[in-house]
């Protein structure tokens, strides 16, 4: 993983002890100037990165203001304003230590500082907060001391204001011994998330390198999970299932299964009302999805196959008299058809007989994802096949031939409203 370290090395911090020229610079043009007026910017408890800003990691995973208050580094500090937005997460933590510091910050930052930098300037502290947050800081921790004996109420109003965290650290507070230990918690977070979802990228991997089924996914889903799960195809119905989900209401999450250029189901995990899945349950979900879709891919690339052979084996059936009989039966028999018994030939053809950009024969079709259907209302005993011109179908002929050829416009019809059969 290359991150196992519990504490990174002070060094590894990037802040600089001190900036000569730092005493003279001046505010910029980003903190306003006093008696400015700008409307803030209300944040929400947890406000996104500004644009550009590095990625975050998944929500549960990562390091909250409210969750770094408890750590031995930041003992009797206090949370003072600004509680609101105390979920928001800590991407590192960085000291402020020239007026214009704004513009070293890139969004995820929990700022220190002893308001030396700004000691000539009562208000310059409360004019900054609303541009920390526009910035997307994740909040200030101000050092009483010397140069600011009290934080004040200025201050604490506009953090309130706009959501803006506000934490008071006492005088004898050390940096160093924050910096460390706040970074360090950070990192060990993310190696335990990247090590967790890796050993459920295995787990996963394992059942498709298998041979695995649906069913085998899904078992896994629950396991990992500890949720019900079930994979459905876009028609809803449910392939596979595990932990006896609810599927008569919505699940708690779902993610599309995408392959190829057609339409996908889904995979969807069901927990109890009001709760909603964790972190971890939402990873699990997403690399099942993924290998579901393999599944699919998988299965679609077989059926082509077998649209192929059959199509070839009813095309030499139809045109002319088999030149090995025996052989012929032997494969008709291997695809289940009984050959036995008289036939009649019946075409069906439709108003669009290939998926938009599909080439003929290359990938399955509509009619022949409407074969089950088809089936079914020509009778079990059809041998149904799909081609670029649509369906044929050999059926026994009879009395009921008609009212069969009606049955099957009508579940065809139905199927497909607006559609030309």
């Amino acid at each position: 993983m290359g991150m196992t370290a519990t504490h990174p090395a002070p060094a590894a911090c990037s802040v600089p002890a001190v900036r000569p020229a730092a005493a003279a610079c001046s505010v910029p043009a980003v903190l306003p100037a006093p008696g400015a007026s700008s409307a803030p910017v209300v944040l929400p408890a947890q406000d996104p990165l500004p644009p550009g800003a590095p990625s975050l990691p998944v929500q549960g995973t990562v390091l909250s203001l409210r969750d770094a208050l408890a750590l031995p580094s930041l003992a009797g500090a206090r949370l003072v304003a600004g509680e609101r937005g105390a979920g928001r997460a800590i991407r590192v933590v960085n000291i402020m230590e020239v007026p214009d510091i704004v513009r070293w910050m890139r969004g995820g930052e929990f700022l220190l500082t002893t308001a030396y930098p700004v000691r000539d300037d009562a208000e310059a502290l409360t004019r900054l907060v609303p541009v920390l947050a526009r910035r997307g800081l994740t909040g200030l921790g101000v050092k009483v001391g010397p140069y600011l004996p009290a934080l004040p109420p200025a201050l604490l109003d506009v953090c309130e204001e706009v959501n803006f965290p506000l934490v008071e650290l006492p005088g004898d507070a050390m940096f160093n011994d924050i910096l460390s230990e706040v970074l360090g918690t950070v990192l060990n977070r993310q190696a335990l998330a990247l090590e967790r979802s890796r050993a459920i990228h295995e787990r996963f991997t394992a059942v498709a390198l298998g041979g695995g089924s649906y069913q085998e996914l899904m078992n896994v889903l629950l396991e990992l999970t500890g949720l019900a799960a079930a994979v459905r195809d876009e028609q809803g119905l449910v392939l596979a299932s595990a932990g006896a989900p609810a599927t008569e209401r919505p699940p708690a999450a779902v993610r599309p299964v995408r392959h190829g250029a057609g339409p996908g189901g889904t995979v969807g995990l069901w927990a109890e009302p009001g709760h909603t899945p964790d972190p971890y349950q939402l990873v699990a979900l997403e690399h099942a999805t993924t290998i579901a879709a393999t599944l699919a891919a998988q299965e679609r690339a077989l059926a082509v196959r077998a649209q192929r052979y059959r199509a070839l084996l009813l095309t030499e059936l139809v045109s002319h008299t088999p030149r090995d009989r025996a052989e012929t039966l032997r494969r008709a028999a291997a695809m289940g058809w009984n050959l036995g018994v008289p036939r009649a030939a019946v075409l069906v053809e439709t108003d669009d007989t290939r998926e938009p950009g599909t080439p003929g024969g290359a990938e399955l079709g509509t009619e022949e994802r409407l074969l089950p259907l088809v089936r079914h209302a020509a009778g079990e005993g059809a041998i149904v096949w799909g081609g670029g011109s649509g369906l044929t179908l050999l059926v026994e002929p009879g009395a009921s031939l008609d009212a069969r050829c009606h049955a099957l416009h009508a579940a065809l019809t139905a199927a497909r409203p607006g559609r030309r059969v």
